[in-house]
This record gives C-alpha cells, sequence and structure tokens, in this order.
C-alpha cells in the first residue's frame, strides 16, 4: 500500500511500505529517511562530512584547508578554502583535531570560528611540559547554526608564527544531528 499525501507524481509525500517491512518517506520524488522494521532510521540526505588536509603547515590565524574530502555530503564542506556553510539551520555536532608538529613552545590552540570571527570552541594544548616533538589539539562543539552561517578551523600559537602540522593526522567533521 502507497500513502500519497497532496501530492502529483512528481511532488508531495509518499509513504511507501517495502517487501522487508522498511517503510519510506519521500518528498518530490526523493527519499527522505526510512525506517527499517527494526525500527532503525537513516537518513541518506542527512548534511555531513569529514575531511583531511594534505596541508603541511597553518599559518597563525589562517583558515586549515581541508582538501581531502572523505565524505561531504551536500557538498558542504568548500575544499578549495575549508570553509563549511551551513546548508540548513539546525543542531550541529562539529570535530576537529589539529596535530602540531615540533610543537616545542608553551602553547598550540585550534578555534572553531562561526562566520569568520565568532569562537565557537577552542582546542587548547600546553606544550611545556618535556618539550614534545608534537601534540595534538581537539575540538568537539554542538552548536545551533543557522542556513547560511560558515565554519572554518585555525589555529594560533604562543609564539605568534606559523605551525607545522601534520595533515594526515589531523581532520574536520561534522554533521547535522537536529
Amino acid at each position: 500500500m502507497t500513502i500519497t499525501i497532496n501530492a502529483s507524481t512528481s511532488s508531495g509525500l509518499v509513504v511507501t511500505p517495502d517487501n522487508s517491512g522498511s517503510i519510506n518517506i519521500q518528498a518530490n520524488g526523493v527519499t527522505a529517511f526510512s525506517i527499517s522494521a527494526s525500527g532503525i532510521v537513516t537518513m541518506p540526505n542527512q548534511p555531513a562530512f569529514y575531511a583531511a588536509t594534505n596541508q603541511g603547515s597553518s599559518n597563525q590565524g589562517a583558515t586549515i584547508v581541508w582538501n581531502q574530502a572523505f565524505l561531504n555530503r551536500g557538498n558542504i564542506l568548500n575544499t578549495s578554502t575549508g570553509i563549511f556553510t551551513v546548508p540548513v539551520t539546525g543542531i550541529y555536532s562539529l570535530q576537529s583535531c589539529v596535530r602540531f608538529n615540533n610543537a616545542g613552545i608553551t602553547y598550540v590552540q585550534s578555534y572553531m570560528a562561526k562566520n569568520g570571527t565568532d569562537s565557537l570552541a577552542i582546542g587548547n594544548t600546553n606544550s611545556t611540559l618535556g618539550n614534545p616533538t608534537y601534540t595534538a589539539s581537539l575540538i568537539s562543539a554542538t552548536v545551533l547554526l543557522t542556513a547560511g552561517d560558515t565554519v572554518r578551523v585555525y589555529t594560533q600559537s604562543s609564539a605568534n608564527n606559523n605551525q607545522s602540522i601534520s595533515g594526515s593526522e589531523s581532520w574536520f567533521s561534522g554533521c547535522l544531528i537536529g
């Protein structure tokens, strides 16, 4: 049985059970979400991204360019600029890890900034103990964002200079959660 609500063949809401007992909800001919017979909900178009960088250094205050996207559903992360643009207003879960090489200075920090300047979160790493060769700065934030907002990750250090980063061990990810 198919239930169609106020729809023509190309638009509206269509609810269709399949042979496995799953229910598929479609809007305008595109599956918006499915519910399996065991209650598992999947949303094939849910905005999400996960990317790394092959950038070897980060200029003080400059956006890290996350140019190696492993997931970029909705093309929401610009891999040329490293900036995530919010496609729809909602609550987002965002994470980032920046691994610094030769970090034997007082501190290194990574920041997640909204619309260029507002800090959403700060990852602080104090590296004064033992003058370490490398350290990582982790950020995690759950935030309400508005469609069109942008989010970027950048770094700073006590030396106020460029930092060597390990691109293969640095990443940025996010997804809409509600």
